[in-house]
């Protein structure tokens, strides 16, 4: 866990969970600086983004492993995910609400990445979309950060996030990994 120089009580809520977690505690620097500071401490050999502010459901990591591991060529993958805010859920599939690329397309992924594949994985089978995104993500980002999982490898050939872009380092970052090989 990166703590980005947090003012409230997240310090004592990660010392709660004593020697379960690594915690890495910096100065306030923004999301690019946090992932960067993240990637450089971490040990193993996938990676996923999470922030927050957000959670993740109970088979994500999994089934995120099962598709990376499927296939080596795949540089990154992402999910669906769903909003919520003070007083429930908003929405269970946000992508084409959030995302205007998806939203303005017919068939949403299915369109953007048209190999479809079964992946088992935390007792089910789920369907992944898999193709090369990066023509398609230059006209918008329909790749949710913070349901990003990447391999390092991903990551030694597409470098850093960016930490002169205070806004769309993420953006700017999928992209790169985006062209570095399949999504």
């Amino acid at each position: 866990v990166v703590d980005d120089g947090s003012t409230d009580e997240t310090p004592s809520l990660l010392k709660s969970y004593g020697n379960r977690i690594v915690v890495v505690s910096k100065q306030n620097g923004g999301v690019a600086t946090s992932r960067n500071t993240a990637m450089r401490a971490a040990s193993g050999d996938l990676f996923a983004l999470l922030d927050g502010d957000d959670l993740c459901m109970p088979e994500r990591v999994a089934v995120q492993v099962a598709a990376l591991t499927a296939d080596s060529d795949i540089a990154l993958c992402s999910t669906e995910f769903s909003a919520f805010n003070a007083d429930g859920p908003v929405a269970p599939r946000y992508s084409p609400t959030y995302y205007s690329a998806l939203g303005r397309i017919e068939g949403g992924f299915r369109h953007l990445l048209p190999e479809t594949r079964m992946v088992m994985a935390d007792g089910g089978t789920f369907r992944v979309q898999v193709g090369h995104a990066f023509p398609e993500i230059l006209f918008g980002n329909f790749l949710h950060p913070p349901t990003v999982m990447f391999p390092r490898s991903t990551w030694a050939a597409v470098g850093d996030f960016d930490e002169s872009l205070r806004n769309q380092c993420d953006w700017h970052w999928i992209a790169r990994a985006a062209k570095a090989g399949r999504v």
